[in-house]
């Protein structure tokens, strides 16, 4: 028996595959928008990140449900995280009602019928986080903790450069929201620095295209607290060293200081696109 589909349904996702900041900001906001009278749930495409998982366990937190089952039942769509109809192939962009991001780099403008918040601060969490607090609707302390675990994951515990006040700030009232373990943060880097699956399969896993111009750019990342960069070709190598200053030798190169994949792809953009 054939079910129909709800029109005032709304269905809270992400990019395929995601990690904890889709994860926390679907969750987070379809409880936002449940409180505001709407009939919203997250839902994620794909398998979450390991460290997404690892924060949904260490506070007993019931997994977003697959977003593809919730489709058949809803036609409106929130994208969090992402701005990109590529992220999101099994979505109609007329569908989508509202999107939110924090990238420089953006496709927002593909979903005409969206509204759209592109802000930049460290982690879409601290977008969704601050709804709640401007309008003093009580957030859950499932929420709180999905989105204080997205921030300091983004954020690199607040030392990657895309960190702002906002991001420190935000953070800081959600901590009073939940019971923060000991040493949570420490723990769940550990966490995410150790391989649960095969290299090979770590890195298909979070490989993500750009395409500039006609040229098409892909990259997986692996966060350790610093940058080590793998460039299997030499064209690879001079881009990297003309846009990052870096040095390779035996196609590897390495940098302290952390930069992240949302702060290189503007960097290349520019280069590419010249």
């Amino acid at each position: 028996m054939s079910t129909s589909r709800n029109n005032e349904s709304i269905l809270v996702t992400g990019y395929e595959n995601p990690d904890i900041d889709v994860t926390a900001c679907a969750y987070a906001y379809a409880e936002f928008l449940q409180k505001n009278g709407r009939d919203a749930i997250a839902g994620l495409f794909g398998k979450p990140h390991e460290e997404a998982g690892f924060v949904l366990k260490t506070f007993n937190i019931s997994a977003p449900k697959n977003a593809e089952e919730i489709l058949k039942n809803c036609e409106k769509v929130v994208l969090v995280d992402t701005s990109d109809p590529d992220d999101a192939p099994n979505i109609n962009p007329q569908n989508v009602i509202e999107v939110i991001d924090h990238r420089r780099e953006n496709k927002a403008s593909n979903f005409s019928n969206a509204k759209v918040q592109i802000e930049l601060v460290g982690s879409c969490a601290t977008l969704i986080a601050e709804k709640f607090q401007k309008q003093n609707i009580k957030i859950t302390k499932e929420s709180a903790a999905l989105l204080y675990s997205a921030i300091i994951s983004n954020t690199i515990n607040f030392k990657a450069k895309v960190t702002t006040e906002r991001d420190k700030i935000i953070s800081e009232w959600l901590k009073t929201k939940f019971d923060l373990p000991e040493n949570y943060a420490h723990e769940m880097f550990a966490y995410k620095s150790t391989l649960t699956e095969s290299l090979k399969d770590t890195l298909i896993a979070d490989f993500k295209s750009f395409t500039f111009g006609e040229k098409q750019l892909s990259i997986a990342q692996i966060e350790k607290g610093f940058n080590t960069f793998l460039a299997p070709e030499k064209s690879t190598a001079d881009l990297l060293t003309n846009t990052l200053g870096v040095q390779f030798k035996d196609k590897i190169a390495r940098k302290e200081k952390i930069i992240m994949r949302k702060e290189i792809i503007p960097l290349l953009k520019e280069i590419l696109e010249k």
